[in-house]
């Protein structure tokens, strides 16, 4: 009978060799890892995204307000033809609105306008609203507060009435 020659175990040297390459292979914990490290940068992403969109809203809310406090003034100048109940009317109308003067907001009227087309017109009243906004999601990146501006101009018009229409829900058709 022919004796089968035992297998020697591998030396030490070739199981350092392979388990590097074995590491390599595994591939049971690599969603985990990458989920940890991409985790905390789609957070950021949707946070700048979140505070963009914010800001973005809070401008347009504001420019409306200014929008509304300049057409105000220029109509209480035309009734007054006083430039102080203009400014006040404007400052009046942006507080009822939820726009006061306090420490992250500014409200400033100008007559006439400090810049544009209208600084020589005496009538024109510029509204101005100005906020301060801290950061809320993005104070990781920053810390200071940016700024949120609106301006506004109007002037009384050329004396022509304006004109209401108004619809009735219960009249008969035409």
């Amino acid at each position: 009978m022919q004796s089968v020659p035992k297998a020697h175990p591998p030396r030490r040297s070739a199981l350092r060799r392979d388990a590097p390459r074995s590491f390599r292979n595994e591939e049971s914990g690599t969603t985990v890892v990458i989920a940890a490290l991409t985790a905390p940068l789609l957070l950021a992403l949707a946070g700048l995204g979140g505070e963009g969109a914010y800001a973005y809203f809070k401008h347009a809310s504001m420019q409306s307000v200014s929008d509304v406090a300049a057409l105000s003034a220029a109509a209480a100048y035309k009734t007054t033809a006083n430039v102080l109940a203009a400014k006040a009317e404007a400052a009046s109308v942006a507080a009822q609105l939820g726009y006061r003067n306090s420490d992250n907001l500014t409200v400033t009227v100008n007559s006439p306008p400090l810049s544009g087309p209208n600084t020589t017109n005496l009538t024109a009243v510029e509204v101005i609203l100005t906020l301060q906004q801290e950061p809320l999601l993005t104070r990781v990146f920053r810390n200071d507060a940016y700024t949120i501006r609106t301006r506004s101009v109007s002037r009384p018009g050329a004396g022509t009435p304006g004109c209401i229409l108004t619809l009735s829900p219960t009249a008969s058709p035409a």
